[in-house]
């Protein structure tokens, strides 16, 4: 009878189909949301990603965003807005930013391994 009330949730990640799932959002964090800019994809990877969330305890917090605007002086802007905001955060970990576009394809290749989308941040 469970089973005939169960309805899936196309919005909801699969993983090994649509990639892992988004980051989970522990009690009495804020979104990021606010402070990402509308045309930014914000992610995390490396460790932190891979063992979410019981990385280890001195990992740091890789941050890759990518930015969708074909202009460059608009990609400069919403970079700079993107890393002042970022910089303001209270962590408890030392946060890495990388912009995927200017990464070597090696870079990327790599690190694109294992990432998890952040909860709540448009694109």
């Amino acid at each position: 009878m469970a089973a005939a009330r169960a309805k899936s949730n196309p919005t909801r990640a699969q993983p090994g189909i649509d990639g892992p799932p988004p980051l989970a959002e522990p009690p009495g964090v804020r979104p990021l949301s606010p402070i990402v800019p509308r045309g930014v994809r914000l992610f995390v990877f490396g460790s932190a990603a891979a063992h979410w969330p019981d990385a280890p305890a001195g990992a740091d917090l890789d941050l890759g965003y990518e930015i969708a605007s074909p202009h460059p002086d608009r990609r400069a802007a919403l970079r700079r807005e993107l890393l002042q905001a970022l910089d303001g955060l209270p962590t408890v970990r030392p946060v890495d930013t990388v912009d995927f576009a200017a990464a070597s394809p090696e870079f990327r290749q790599t690190a694109s391994a294992v990432t998890r989308a952040l909860p709540d941040v448009h694109s």
